[in-house]
């Protein structure tokens, strides 16, 4: 502080030691209450459709998974990760030329809820084909759609089969990571 005195001279005075503690925890409590970090959640968040589905010409069943969103995912590199399936969807695949088929839930040993199959014929020489009801034709060249209703909502895609070419390892693993 700067005190002057009544001959004019300025002098500096220090202050008790008490005032500057004082000040410094008045300064400390200031700083660590501006900074104050309260706790905050994610919003929640309306659970949607995903839908994986792949159509391969060289496999005579084709799957699609349905799941819904995932908040977060936590795992340990021991688990399998986190999945919530929808296992009473309604899966339909429109072919090109007004054809349709219904996925059913796949069935048997190791088959995961939420997993949807139908068979399948390729083909590649323009006529209608000789699969039974409820086969789906698959045409190299042409576009596919796909519904999928749930009680959540409904998904819609589509998607041009590729023409030719020989099969690769990677088209054949599909992982849901």
């Amino acid at each position: 502080a700067i005190d002057r005195i009544e001959d004019g001279m300025v002098r500096h005075t220090r202050r008790p030691l008490a005032a500057c503690a004082v000040a410094l925890v008045a300064v400390l409590t200031a700083s660590i209450v501006g900074c104050e970090i309260k706790g905050t959640t994610a919003p929640e968040l309306e659970p949607r459709v995903v839908v994986h589905a792949v159509l391969n010409p060289t496999r005579a069943v084709q799957i699609v998974t349905v799941e819904r969103t995932l908040r977060a995912i936590v795992r340990t590199s021991s688990e399998m990760p986190p999945y919530d399936p929808i296992d009473d969807a309604l899966v339909f695949i429109y072919g090109p030329r007004g054809d349709s088929v219904i996925a059913r839930p796949a069935t048997g040993a190791g088959v995961n809820a939420g997993v949807y199959r139908v068979s399948s014929i390729t083909v590649t020489d323009g006529s209608a084909g000789d699969g039974q009801p409820n086969v789906l034709r698959l045409r190299p060249g042409e576009r596919y759609g796909l519904r999928v209703e749930t009680t959540i909502g409904v998904a819609t895609g589509e998607t041009t089969i590729p023409v030719g070419g020989p099969e690769d390892g990677s088209r054949v693993t599909f992982n849901l990571d």
